[in-house]
């Protein structure tokens, strides 16, 4: 079998499933990752019955693989090696070993799953893996487009279905952990059960967002939802441990910020303002910025242009007559929280309350000392 993508992985785990299987699997990448891709394309040998034993090269005797691979199996059952660390196997003391894996592994077993960092071409391994096995590189792909690949691919297996929406909104509330993608993926297909559909309300329900994504979703919730759901998930921050001033406040200071920022943007550069795709978006997101500024504001520079692309869909709530009172609305949470010692569940409440009116039923006036919190753009640097 030929070098594979990872776009190919669906069709390796189908094969298993029909019991076609390599004498030999590389998978050179993150190990977690490659280790994972190894157990879902073995896991329907396990499934009937294969003898399976793994091992970490860096932990454990090199010998116990030995062993394992010419121990006499049990009325023929296969037998499955898998092995961590694999670039060991390049070192020397490994070549009996290495030896025994080109003699013994064959398409009805022992087959060799070898999960490594990198693997050299020049190896007799990578070599035999190349004309008789699969080798499977997984640093192909990175952030956002591997996990949608990984997505799709696990949606498929599943037989599920999720929105491109519900899907962008399943990535934003996950950071770059691999395992933790993979983790909460199967917690949310455990909890649709037979449904086919993925819906918004299952993430929602299911998945745990990371730090930043969590506080961040308090004014994506403000905006969509209005008072009473913000409201309900700042209990729930409030709950969780998070602080209402030295984590929530700077943090919704900063998703206001970004927006006001961002619109700025937009308006400026009618390219990036029509953009439809993300693909088209990243580029132009980061030319927008360098044609705007000699030196972009940090906050936005530091965004993520796929975090920038989500933001966008709020710019239409808020006209930019409005910032100058949003702004000041802030400061006076702050005031309140700060100096006024206000229960802080009364504070946010009242901004939550406030906001929506301004947004929704025309604004209040604008008092003359909120200008002062709104810098002139052109020159805005730091």
């Amino acid at each position: 079998m030929p070098l594979f993508r990872p776009s190919d992985f669906g069709r390796l785990c189908s094969l298993a499933a029909q019991g076609r299987v390599a004498p030999i699997y590389i998978f050179t990448g993150p190990e977690e990752e490659a280790a994972q891709k190894a157990r879902q394309i073995l896991s329907p040998l396990l499934t009937g019955g294969a003898l399976y034993h793994s091992l970490d090269l860096e932990e454990g005797e090199w010998s116990e693989a030995l062993d394992f691979l010419l121990e006499q199996g049990l009325f023929g059952t296969r037998k499955i090696l898998l092995l961590k660390k694999a670039e060991r196997l390049t070192h020397q003391g490994h070549e009996k070993l290495v030896q025994t894996l080109l003699e013994k592994t064959t398409p009805q077993g022992p087959h060799a799953f070898l999960v490594a960092s990198s693997f050299p071409k020049e190896h007799p391994l990578y070599q035999y893996a190349q004309e008789k096995g699969v080798i499977l590189p997984l640093e192909v792909l990175k952030g956002r487009e591997k996990f949608l690949l990984e997505l799709s691919q696990r949606l498929s297996e599943a037989g599920k279905k999720m929105g491109r929406t519900e899907a962008e909104y399943f990535l934003s509330l996950l950071g770059e952990d691999y395992l933790r993608f993979q983790n909460e993926l199967e917690k949310l297909l455990c909890y649709v059960g037979e449904r086919e559909l993925i819906t918004k309300e299952d993430i929602e329900e299911m998945v745990s967002p990371e730090e930043e994504a969590s506080v961040y979703l308090l004014g994506d919730t403000l905006l969509e939802k209005g008072p009473e759901g913000a409201r309900s998930l700042f209990q729930r921050l409030i709950d969780a441990g998070f602080h209402p001033w030295f984590n929530l406040l700077p943090t919704l200071f900063r998703f206001f910020e970004r927006l006001w920022l961002l619109q700025f943007l937009e308006k400026r550069d009618s390219d990036l303002a029509q953009a439809p795709r993300f693909e088209s978006y990243r580029s132009l997101f980061k030319e927008a910025l360098r044609k705007t500024w000699d030196k972009p504001p940090a906050t936005l520079e530091r965004l993520h242009p796929y975090a920038a692309f989500r933001l966008r869909r709020h710019l239409n709530r808020i006209s930019e007559e409005l910032w100058p009172e949003i702004f000041f609305r802030l400061w006076k949470l702050e005031v309140d929280l700060r100096v006024k010692f206000r229960s802080p569940l009364t504070a946010y409440y009242q901004f939550f309350v406030d906001l929506y009116f301004l947004l929704h039923k025309g604004g209040f006036s604008v008092p003359e000392e909120a200008e002062s919190f709104f810098p002139d753009l052109e020159d805005l640097s730091t």
